[in-house]
């Protein structure tokens, strides 16, 4: 951020590629106060909010099962992430007959299994909207 405070974002990794729909804004905020001026530095996300799908039931191979809560979102607690150096595939599989009628942006779930590479102290999750497999926080 600039004097003025103008920004200039420098994508790299998958936004640099194109891989995400994250638009990060970054503004500033100034506001006197008793004791001189208080900056506030807002960051935001303006790209496209993906909404978890609720009531959906999951699957693993390891024959665990899990509902969506009334936001999409869903956890597996315990899940072995794997030889520590390299991790594991973790597969999760969407069962169609939950999914809801007009939800055509989980079609791509439907067909396959998502795959979510795992770590040892890592959070990890499977999105179920239009990107199969999203790695990270979610």
């Amino acid at each position: 951020m600039d004097a003025q405070g103008g920004t200039d974002v420098q994508r790299g990794g998958e936004a640099g590629k194109g891989l995400t729909s994250a638009e990060p804004t970054v503004r500033r905020e100034i506001a006197r106060v008793s004791e001189g001026y208080e900056v506030a530095y807002v960051i935001g996300n303006e790209g496209i909010q993906e909404q978890g799908i609720p009531g959906v039931r999951l699957a693993t191979v390891e024959g665990l099962l899990v509902e969506t809560d009334p936001f999409g979102r869903y956890h597996l607690a315990d899940v072995h992430g794997g030889d520590a150096r390299l991790g594991r595939n973790f597969i999760i599989k969407l069962d169609p007959a939950t999914v809801p009628a007009g939800r055509a942006d989980a079609l791509q779930l439907r067909r396959a299994p998502a795959a979510v590479a795992t770590g040892a102290g890592r959070a990890h999750g499977a999105g179920l909207g239009r990107s199969a497999v999203c790695p990270g926080q979610q």
